[in-house]
């Protein structure tokens, strides 16, 4: 049987995502498959933020706070969660050189609805890691027992380095629409988007190569995570003691091959990690950052609701000219802010 087939196979079973059409606000009609694409935000003169908003005070606020999340142009991710209180988790790609107006806006969101607004980290680095599935028993559907691998006596392990200004990406307006084709569906043809857009296949292909060797980071495959098990999602936060314990965390992650889908985002002093498990693979994870304490410190676990978790397709609309991104402070704080009531 051929790959082809054998994806094919995979799809008629429910296993991975089946092809299907959705309804982009800003492209119309669109054809999703089982790859998205996901980039790096600093490729392209973007600065990934990591907020907690914390003391939601009701539901009509939680709704105010979702809308303004949907609103604003330069949010990446959102979900809803549990710790002592009701919390939103949200991730924002804002332009480099923005960090007071970022500042602002919320101040501006805690006064309109009294939240406190914590800023878990400017990522610095972020890795992804998926489940070996080579570890999943077809026989049982249970994962094989997951052992932490023993330490060696030191990381070789280093935080990406910032981007100097010389090394960015400065988009045209075709590539950025073309980023936003990609995270929609990260198998789609050159053909296809030749079509839509009226250029050559030539012109689409040399775009999308451009595209995915410097700015496509990762690629995700979209499978049917209940088949697997992996049906909770937790949020743990914390600080390092020492810039080199960021090393020790990122060995551990990679090389423990854990059955979860994690994300691991980094600054020098602190971390976030999403985890897509099983509650006991969650629980066991944060059992062995907190037996840690001489490197890690303030940690912290939130349940994330999986149905409330929304990630944006990346927006083509922040983009004023080639490079450049819109920072207004009316396109950045005013508009946005109109979502509340209040």
């Amino acid at each position: 049987m051929s790959v082809r087939e054998r994806i094919k196979n995979l799809k008629r079973n429910g296993i991975i995502q089946r092809d299907s059409s959705i309804t982009d606000p800003l492209f119309g009609v669109r054809t999703t498959s089982e790859v998205a694409s996901i980039y790096d935000p600093k490729s392209i003169g973007l600065e990934r933020k990591h907020v907690l908003f914390k003391g939601i005070p009701t539901k009509n606020h939680l709704d105010e706070l979702n809308r303004f999340l949907n609103i604003h142009p330069y949010t990446h991710y959102r979900a809803f969660g549990f710790g002592k209180d009701p919390v939103i988790y949200a991730q924002f790609d804002i332009p480099n050189g923005t960090g007071s107006l970022f500042n602002e806006l919320l101040n501006e969101v805690h006064l309109k609805i009294g939240t406190k607004n914590e800023i878990l980290l400017n990522q610095q680095s972020m890795s992804r890691f998926t489940p070996e599935f080579e570890n999943w028993s077809l026989d049982n559907h249970t994962w094989e027992l997951t052992v932490f691998p023993n330490e060696p006596e030191s990381f070789s392990h280093t935080l990406d380095e910032k981007r100097k200004e010389d090394d960015l990406i400065q988009l045209s307006y075709l590539q950025a629409n073309l980023l936003r084709e990609l995270t929609i569906n990260g198998r789609v043809s050159n053909q296809t988007l030749s079509n839509i857009y009226k250029k050559s296949t030539s012109v689409i292909s040399r775009n999308l190569k451009l595209i995915r060797n410097k700015i496509i980071s990762n690629y995700k495959l979209l499978y049917n995570t209940k088949f697997f098990k992996l049906n909770s999602i937790n949020l743990i936060h914390g600080s390092f003691k020492k810039t080199e314990d960021s090393y020790w965390l990122r060995w551990l992650l990679e090389q423990s091959k854990l059955p979860a889908e994690i994300s691991l985002s980094i600054s020098e002093k602190n971390f976030v990690i999403e985890t897509l498990s099983s509650p006991l693979m969650n629980s066991t994870l944060y059992k062995k950052l907190w037996d840690n304490s001489e490197r890690i410190t303030a940690i912290h676990s939130l349940q994330i609701h999986q149905p409330d978790t929304f990630l944006y397709f990346f927006y083509p609309e922040n983009l004023r000219t080639k490079g450049k991104w819109k920072t207004s402070r009316s396109y950045f704080i005013e508009e946005p802010l109109a979502e509340f009531s209040t």
